[in-house]
């Protein structure tokens, strides 16, 4: 062990972990449980035709749901086919374990037992991480025997020593392995005191989840690497020296016989628990301790090393102090060592270290328990016919932590809570979340062809740099996934958040953006391709075969790169830049929000929910200042980890009540932020003043830890909270049976928010320079966001709209994008207080310009319009103002009393769809709208229409639609409700009637008279609309909107606006255009935010 720690990260870093056969293509980190369409068993029709069987059969469950716990269980345990190894050829289907492994589908689904027949097989073996569900069963532990004889010393490929890592004869990396009568050996012999680099491996497990019935490890130092993940061994033999069951752990050895054949001292454990909240430990149980040499218990190799031994029988070679502190004595105040009712003479706890523990009754429970280690995976107790002893019930339950805290509940589902959960499920089904076989398929073609290509592109190089034949045969590529494909939550038409890691002298500005980009050009298969190289993590965007990739890259420091690269291990981020960081921890950060979340099938059903749900409210969105898939990831990753025991259901209802209540700027954290030797910054407000300024701040889980919300703004802030408060409240409804799930996805309506918009209309020559001109100015939009709050000081608030929308007539392409405006509630309204962002704007526009890859035709235009003239396009099957919801009681007497919600806090009641109003929605939206109650302050407002509408009430039924509806202008649309009659004109909208817009586009100049006569109210001469004549009459007057409001001969308008002094306090929003702005829509009109009072 003392070797092993020795090594310097750079030699760790030039491991390599797999050196033998070619490349095939296996893509790497890939989402578990589908088969790949280039599996190894074209040979085998038979076989084929079996995994394809179970393989459908996997489709059929996900697809109709019926999957239960104990069913997902019990496809665990079971065999769906068998294959046989035998060193006679005619007597089985293999001659070697590993290639009976490697005949497995790269990504295997099904239980599959491979047994191996009486014999010795002199090999080295890996399990590659994504053959999961593997049993290794041999014909008795005396009888069947895998050995090999490797050191940390020995030379690998490349001359450098393969380290204690590599060492071992049988190494398994993918979960739920099992392994059954058979032996694992390292032939290296015993070491004498004081050797170096004599670690030798016999067997090395970093999968999660795996159990060893009746199996043998034999070696000297370093026998069982116990690596990570949680481990059962029950009725073993382990024999060594020195540290001969180490590793960081969560394992329970039952039942077990412990051998030393040291020749002189010798410690039986070194574990590495490095933090407090690591839930991991060694726990012996019902084992015996015998041999030679004097032996310590255990060593502290880590800082919080964790060790028990129960109801264990120790023979006299156990060294009375029984422990040992590593040489620091630090560690003793932090270590956990106990005994618990151990016999034997070497059990003698007197004369034990004073840092060490005899353990009472209640301490020992939690290290007792065989369900300690499974429970918390299937939620019941593993049974594999073992049979149990006393003091080791599995049923025994002990609640663990998980991430920084401990657990808020512990408590399981009720009947009501699993009825509600299936229901869920049963909702993101019907509501097509889930792909469907195709095109499962084809991500999996997709993914296979990418890593050919990258891996050619990497050997083309190689070649062109003029490096030697064997550089250019090792020269690899190597492809994984992160993101929602990666955590298993992808849905039709998804993209591919995809991850190339290629060697040090490939580069990233011009061997990826310009060669790479060059070959995929070329390609048929690939279109859509759009380069990002400025954004904060690099990224080119196309789609190949019609699936959309997100390709980021790492020029890691390595000259070769092996193909099993663990990229989770921080040596991966030796000697390389931020960029290259960024990119890299996508992957890192995946990995370990799965392994720290305590059941993943729930953790994904819930995120699938949660991230539908943010579509639909319009809060899913990195770029635009909200949050994106990893933010949402870990957010719901940290309520798992508070209820680990909760069902989907539960879960999102949970998700909503902890996040109404978090007191943000604390952060959401999965771990603790540790820091490492290679000194990349980690996110920490008490030396960096920038992450001060972080509003939102939610943490990733792998180092360097990092904010990765730090684009959310105050704006975009307030707009989530109100977001989770009004999804908190269906949850409880939901509860109450009051509401059922369509209620927590009913759409956003955006657009009846708030009363003023900032459109930003975004154009290019053809489609192609669009699509890379809108990545860039999209990828700049939060900038807007945050210029107006600094140069508001906060006083107005921008709401960005996720949705793109397009303007189909128009001969250039184009695409737009809206943010709402408001001031911030609360403030007091100052008289003559002015918002001019016309410079904030500039700004934004003149930075957006700076753009490397511009042509001629890209074009950004920033304009206000008010809610009144949204363009026509962004409703192109016509606008339908949704249903408003039954009003509570509640509400009620709040309007009975005058009391009116602000804008854009009135939505929340009134977009829940209850049980009851479901059916009734469409009817109701049909019946003549009821007249609000009125309040004192209305009372004149209301008689002043009243008077007109008595003066003219003939004329006004043939009155035609102005500026909203149909304009009476043929060919020309104008959005919002019918408007013909001065009564339907809301009092709070009439300074919405002071601009026009002709098919979204700005005319000549602002529309600011708006005719008002007892015949006609439409748009005069002055509007701007060019070519097209006023349907008003010459003697008909107009009216200026605004400060000063003349008044006509029959002082209708302005009596209207003299009797009501509320509307004339109402601030309103004047814009400003330069003279000569025609119909263009690149020309950029001056904007100034005006809030008049005029009282």
């Amino acid at each position: 062990m003392s070797g092993f720690k020795s090594l310097s990260p750079i030699v760790l870093f030039f491991f390599i972990l797999l050196s033998s056969g070619e490349a095939s293509g296996h893509t790497r980190k890939l989402r578990p449980g589908i088969r790949p369409p280039w599996d190894q068993f074209q040979g085998n029709q038979t076989r084929a035709q079996m995994i394809e069987v179970q393989f459908m059969r996997w489709v059929k469950f996900m697809g109709e749901l019926r999957h239960t716990l104990f069913g997902k269980a019990l496809n665990k345990l079971f065999p769906s086919y068998t294959l046989t190894v035998d060193k006679n050829p005619s007597a089985g289907d293999f001659t070697t374990i590993q290639d009976a492994i490697d005949s497995l589908p790269f990504i295997n689904l099904v239980r599959v037992v491979i047994k191996v027949n009486a014999g010795t097989y002199t090999e080295k073996v890996n399990i590659s991480p994504m053959r999961a569900f593997i049993t290794i069963e041999g014909a008795g532990a005396d009888r069947t025997l895998v050995q090999w004889g490797d050191t940390a010393q020995t030379p690998g490929p490349k001359g450098q020593p393969i380290g204690t890592f590599n060492s071992a004869t049988f190494a398994v990396n993918s979960p739920y392995f099992i392994a059954k009568n058979i032996t694992f050996k390292n032939t290296t012999p015993v070491p004498p005191p004081g050797a170096i680099g004599k670690q030798a491996v016999a067997l090395r497990i970093s999968g999660d989840t795996a159990t060893f019935v009746g199996c043998k490890f034999l070696g000297a130092q370093d026998t069982l690497y116990d690596h990570v993940g949680r481990h059962y061994y029950k009725d073993c033999y382990i024999e060594g020296s020195v540290d001969f069951i180490f590793g960081n752990a969560l394992s329970l050895f039952e039942g077990c016989h412990v051998h030393a054949i040291s020749e002189n001292y010798g410690a039986l454990t070194a574990q590495n628990r490095m933090s407090l909240l690591e839930d991991t430990g060694f726990s012996f149980v019902n084992c015996k301790v015998t041999g030679s040499g004097a032996l310590y218990l255990g060593r502290a190799w880590g800082t919080f090393s964790r060790v028990v031994f129960a109801y264990t029988y120790m023979d006299d070679i156990i060294i009375p102090r029984g422990w040992y502190n590593w040489g620091d004595p630090n560690r003793e105040m932090t270590v956990f060592y106990g005994q618990y009712k151990c016999i034997g003479p070497g059990a003698n706890y007197a004369g034990r270290v004073a840092w060490s523990r005899e353990l009472t009754d209640e301490e020992a429970k939690p290290f007792i328990s065989l369900g300690v280690v499974w429970s918390s995976l299937l939620g019941f107790s593993l049974d594999l016919g073992m049979g149990s002893n006393e003091g080791s019930s599995a049923s025994l339950h002990v609640p663990r932590q998980y991430g920084v805290t401990k657990p808020l509940s512990t408590a399981g589902p009720t009947e009501a809570d699993l009825q509600r959960s299936l229901e869920l499920e049963k909702f993101l089904a019907d509501a097509g979340l889930y792909e469907s076989k195709d095109e499962t398929v084809l991500r999996e073609e997709v993914l296979g062809q990418i890593d050919q290509i990258v891996k050619s592109w990497v050997k083309h190089l190689t070649r062109q740099r003029g490096y030697t034949d064997q550089m250019v045969e090792d020269a690899n590529a190597v492809i994984y996934t992160f993101g929602s494909y990666r955590l298993g939550v992808h849905g039709p038409g998804a993209d591919i958040d995809t991850l190339c890691v290629g060697p040090s002298y490939v580069n990233r500005e011009e061997d990826f953006f310009i060669i790479l980009h060059k070959i995929l050009e070329d390609m048929e298969e690939v279109t859509e391709l759009q380069p990002v190289p400025d954004a904060h993590v690099p990224v080119m965007k196309f789609k190949f075969r019609g699936i959309s990739i997100d390709l980021l890259y790492a020029s890691i420091s390595l000259l070769v790169v092996p193909e099993d690269l663990d990229i989770s291990c921080g040596s991966v981020l030796y000697d390389v830049d931020e960029p290259t960081v960024r990119s890299l921890n996508g992957c890192r950060v995946a990995d370990q929000i799965l392994r720290l979340v305590p059941n993943v099938e729930s953790f994904r059903t819930t995120l699938r929910c949660l991230k539908f749900w943010a579509k639909r409210r319009g809060v899913y969105s990195n770029v635009t200042g909200f949050l994106g898939g990893v933010n949402w990831a870990l957010l719901v990753a940290r309520v798992c980890q508070l209820y680990p025991n909760a069902v989907p259901s539960m879960l999102v209802s949970r998700f909503f009540r902890v996040y109404t209540q978090w007191r943000w700027p604390n952060p959401v954290m999965l771990c603790p932020i540790e820091e490492e030797e290679l000194g990349f910054p980690v996110w920490d407000p008490r030396r960096n003043p920038r992450d001060r300024t972080h509003h939102m701040p939610i943490i990733t889980p792998a180092y360097p830890c990092m904010n990765s919300s730090y684009n959310v703004s105050t704006s975009t802030l307030r707009v989530m909270m109100e977001q989770f408060q009004n999804g908190n409240k269906i949850c409880e409804e939901i509860e109450l049976n009051k509401a059922n799930w369509s209620a927590l996805f009913e759409p956003y309506f955006f657009f009846e928010t708030y009363k003023n918009y900032l459109q930003i209309d975004i154009v290019a020559a053809d489609a192609d320079d669009l699509r890379i001109w809108k990545g860039w100015v999209e990828s700049r939009l939060r900038q807007l966001t945050l210029k107006i709050e600094r140069d508001t000081y906060g006083m107005l608030q921008c709401h960005p709209h996720p949705n793109e929308y397009v303007d189909l007539s128009r001969q250039c392409s184009h695409s737009a994008f809206f943010m709402g405006l408001q001031r911030k509630p609360g403030e007091r309204v100052q008289e003559g207080q002015q918002f001019d962002i016309r410079a904030t704007v500039e700004e934004f526009r003149h930075s957006v310009n700076m753009y490397m890859f511009w042509r001629p035709g890209m074009e950004i235009n920033v304009s206000h319009v008010r809610r009144k003239q949204i363009p026509s396009f962004v409703f192109p099957e016509g606008y339908k103002r949704p249903c408003p919801a039954r009003p509570s009681q509640a509400e009620k007497s709040s309007a009975e009393i005058g009391t009116e919600e602000t804008e854009g806090g009135s939505t929340q009641r009134q977009q829940l769809k209850r049980k009851s109003d479901a059916d009734a929605c469409d009817a109701e939206s049909s019946r003549p709208e009821k007249q609000r109650p009125l309040d004192p302050n209305n009372v004149i407002r209301q008689a002043a229409v009243a008077e007109l509408d008595e003066h003219s009430k003939q004329e006004h039924a043939s009155i035609p639609p102005c500026v909203s509806g149909n304009s009476g202008l043929e060919g020309k649309q104008f959005y919002g409700g019918p408007a013909a009659r001065l009564a339907d004109v809301e009092a709070d909208d009439w300074e919405n009637l002071s601009l026009c817009r002709e098919n979204g586009n700005h005319l000549g100049t602002p529309c600011a008279d708006v005719m008002v006569s007892e015949k006609q109210a439409c748009c005069s001469r002055n509007s701007g609309v060019a070519g097209v004549e006023s349907q008003a009459s010459s003697e008909d007057s107009c009216y200026k909107i605004g400060p000063h409001i003349p008044e006509n001969e029959n002082g209708n308008r302005s009596r209207l606006l003299q009797s009501d002094p509320e509307l004339k306090r109402e601030a309103t929003v004047v814009l400003e255009a330069h003279e000569g702005v025609n119909s263009d829509p690149v020309k950029k009109p001056v904007i100034r935010l005006s809030l008049t009072s005029t009282a």
